[in-house]
């Protein structure tokens, strides 16, 4: 929206990726939704109700990209891959970036701070390739 020179609606979350002062080390989150999880009717990309439900509804996978480096934790497997992002811009030091295990907990506690029942999570995650 910031590079569009929209303002941020009242109901929206989250801070502009491209403001002066952005901090380069904040934690950016990513969602993916389960395939399937949505139909078109007339036109319009809608959620199947018969295909979603708790604990994390449409939600297959949650990523965090922390520095260089992009964690994604499978929520039905409870299984955490990482990936380095090539041609990052502003990468931190190896002792800057945090152990999976840290950062699958920020996942965690993000979905518990947006009311989803985590205990369904098996912990510690497994890290996968």
């Amino acid at each position: 929206l910031d590079y569009l020179g929209i303002e941020q609606p009242a109901w929206m979350i989250g801070r502009s990726l491209i403001a002066p002062g952005a901090e380069s080390t904040r934690p950016i989150f990513t969602v993916q939704h389960k395939h399937g999880a949505s139909v078109m009717v007339r036109k319009e990309r809608l959620l199947d109700k018969a295909k979603i439900g708790p604990p994390f509804y449409s939600i297959s996978s949650i990523g965090v990209i922390l520095c260089q480096r992009m964690y994604l934790l499978d929520l039905e497997e409870s299984v955490l891959t990482l990936s380095d992002i090539n041609g990052h811009t502003s990468p931190c030091g190896e002792s800057d970036i945090p152990s999976p295990q840290e950062a699958g907990q920020l996942i965690i506690d993000l979905l518990e701070e947006d009311g989803y029942d985590t205990s369904s999570i098996r912990t510690p995650l497994r890290i996968g390739g």
